[in-house]
């Protein structure tokens, strides 16, 4: 259930994502991924900043949904445990590189 996936979420990293915890949830290999993938559009959620903190962060429940659109939708933008040098790629590149 989609609630659940959330609750689970929220119940272990509270409202709000940041640092490592929101690297490894959204399954890239390091901040330097994320960072580049958030600097070009590349993630499904949205990412902000907070005064007088370093990183990304992004609020727990846009990135419990935007996890659960992956799961429901193939063509979805995931980050790949590979990441290029870019620090992630898309399903459709990964279908093209297999053929």
């Amino acid at each position: 259930m989609p609630t659940d996936t959330i609750d689970r979420l929220f119940e272990k990293y509270g409202p709000l994502l940041g640092g490592e915890d929101l690297v490894r949830v959204c399954g890239f290999r390091s901040a330097r991924g994320l960072t580049l993938a958030a600097r070009s559009g590349e993630l499904g959620f949205r990412v902000f900043q907070l005064a007088s903190r370093r990183g990304h962060y992004a609020l727990t429940e846009d990135v419990g949904r935007w996890l659960l659109a992956l799961r429901d939708s193939p063509s979805a933008q995931m980050p790949s445990t590979a990441a290029d040098a870019r620090g992630s790629l898309t399903v459709s590149t990964v279908r093209r590189a297999r053929k």
